[in-house]
């Protein structure tokens, strides 16, 4: 099997971190072998490919950099805000847009020369940036391509926009199996292609989409949420260790904090978050100096204004909120603006009273499945916008993105939420996400197409690189 994707299976982030997980527990809970799976994937302006097999990184081709750019630009300023029903934050530019049919073309092509397809016909695409490559690739018929969308699709989009999305979804139906997070998202997906892409049939009840132009080119999509490598989290909160580096995240925090985890994106709400800390303390000024807020959040995307400002914007804030709340002994926000490793932050997943999570919208949110795993009596805060509100949110309390003084009464009402409520909120997560491991969630999204093949663990790299294919 050929796995597609932006991000190498080294690469920091949720889907590729769970990918590259997912044979561990997959081969020990089936006694099967490992398969043999092949990345490929962009690395700066280098298209790379590893075999699970094989700790060496062969270089396929060297995109032209103005292409890679083009590609990003367009991605991250059209594309991102779009796909998450922010259409005030995208930038269209017609340059951009070829730049981004280019790399996909780039990107296939040079995977077909490169791969072998005597033994390898399925091939694994995954999320927007490759959404025309899937496309392409469906277009062989000796591939099979399955293909995994980790953002919504949006609910409404505008006319000026709407050509630009068909194109994508006409990518994506070169698939014959097309996976979302939530039931909405599918039904947003089959309600678009019904509305605005004539040359389909969509049937509903079941969920496929048929080609009207060849009866025999179908889609099959369906509702799958990631799961979560439970047995993953459970080990790092055992050793979980507030330690890193010359960094005590221990001796940086309250007894009683807050935790969020995300990147410095509109889609995260971390501009709203901090008015609700503001309105917190406001509204309760006893719990100064004996709660903070831990903000574990990088800049994200550097280089793109909208969100360059973005975290301008939203550290800003949170110095602001040192500024005029703070003391020597005590500051009212703990921003971590570095990565920090899987045992520290299960240590702050372990030890955090509460988990607020508050996206405008956000195709799932990991971060969410792994505080229940580690967390010992904390609560979640979730918005509904998170695609794991679909499976959480039942035990979770809601906070309204729109109403900073909603949320900052739910922050209250959390701390105030009782330890035998918690332990019994946090069990039902637990059971929850044992029904959704990531082994689980490979068996329903490939459905028996690899027959006992499963994705594999990929071997650290060498730092030897080979010549070109």
């Amino acid at each position: 099997m050929n796995i597609l994707s932006y991000r190498g299976p080294a690469t920091a982030g949720g889907v590729s971190t769970a990918l590259a997980r997912i044979n561990a527990s997959y081969s020990a809970s089936t006694g099967s072998g490992e398969s043999r799976q092949r990345w490929w994937y962009l690395d700066k302006n280098s298209l790379q490919t590893r075999s699970n097999t094989d700790s060496e990184i062969q270089e396929v081709v060297k995109i032209p950099q103005k292409i890679v750019q083009g590609h990003y630009r367009y991605c991250n300023n059209f594309i991102w805000p779009i796909l998450h029903d922010l259409p005030q934050y995208a930038t269209f530019s017609r340059e951009d847009r070829a730049l981004y049919q280019q790399f996909n073309v780039r990107f296939a092509r040079h995977f077909m020369k490169a791969t072998d397809l005597r033994h390898s016909g399925l091939c694994f695409v995954n999320d927007y940036q490759l959404a025309i490559t899937s496309g392409l690739l469906g277009n062989s018929p000796q591939l099979d391509v399955i293909l995994f969308w980790h953002v919504p699709w949006p609910k409404a989009v505008s006319s000026e926009s709407r050509p630009y999305l068909v194109e994508i979804a006409e990518g994506l139906l070169g698939a014959v199996r097309l996976g979302f997070h939530t039931a909405e998202y599918v039904h947003n997906f089959l309600a678009f292609v019904h509305e605005n892409m004539p040359t389909y049939e969509v049937d509903f009840a079941d969920q496929i989409i048929l080609s009207k132009v060849d009866g025999s080119v179908s889609t099959s999509v369906i509702a799958c949420p990631l799961g979560l490598d439970v047995d993953f989290w459970a080990k790092k909160a055992d050793a979980a260790s507030p330690v890193h580096k010359d960094i005590d995240v221990s001796k940086m925090v309250t007894d009683s904090f807050v935790l969020s985890v995300d990147r410095a994106d509109y889609t995260k709400g971390v501009i709203e978050r901090m008015q609700a800390i503001d309105l917190f303390f406001a509204a309760h000024p006893e719990q100064k100096g004996k709660v903070s807020f831990v903000q574990v959040c990088q800049p994200s995307r550097t280089g793109l204004p909208a969100f360059d400002q973005y975290w301008l914007d939203a550290s800003g804030m949170g110095a602001e909120l040192n500024r005029r709340l703070g003391t020597d002994q005590w500051k009212p926000v703990v921003w971590i603006d570095k990565p920090i490793p899987p045992l520290t932050l299960a240590w702050l997943y372990k030890k955090a009273a509460t988990m607020m999570i508050n996206p405008l919208r956000d195709g799932l949110n990991l971060t969410a499945k792994e505080f229940a795993v580690c967390s010992q009596k904390g609560a979640i805060l979730l918005s509904p916008e998170a695609g794991v509100w679909h499976e959480l949110g039942s035990e979770c309390l809601p906070v309204d993105t729109d109403s900073p003084k909603q949320m900052a009464g739910q922050i209250a009402a959390s701390l105030a939420m009782s330890e035998v409520d918690k332990r019994s909120r946090l069990n039902t997560m637990k059971r929850k996400l044992h029904q959704n491991t990531l082994t689980s969630w490979w068996r329903k999204f490939e459905g028996g197409m690899l027959a006992s093949q499963t994705v594999a663990t990929i071997a650290q790299p060498s730092i030897r690189r080979r010549a070109r294919l």
